[in-house]
């Protein structure tokens, strides 16, 4: 179970490596492209990139927060 509060909702100009993926990322026409667990690697951020700005993407997306190091 996710607690609502180590969620974040994000568009993919601030997904960075090393994010992980709280929930799929769809097309606008329901495909999903990545899975919910999936970590941005450079590859998965490039491809869902260029899919935003071919076909579009469903916004925002949700990753887990990463906790600032103390």
């Amino acid at each position: 179970q996710t607690d609502a509060k180590t969620l974040a909702r994000i568009t993919t100009g601030i997904l960075h490596l090393g994010h992980v993926l709280a929930a799929p990322v769809e097309s606008l026409d329901g495909m999903i492209l990545a899975g919910a667990g999936t970590e941005i690697t450079e590859m998965v951020l490039e491809k869902l990139h260029n899919f935003e700005t071919l076909s579009g993407l469903r916004l925002p997306l949700q990753i887990h927060a990463v906790k600032p190091p103390a």
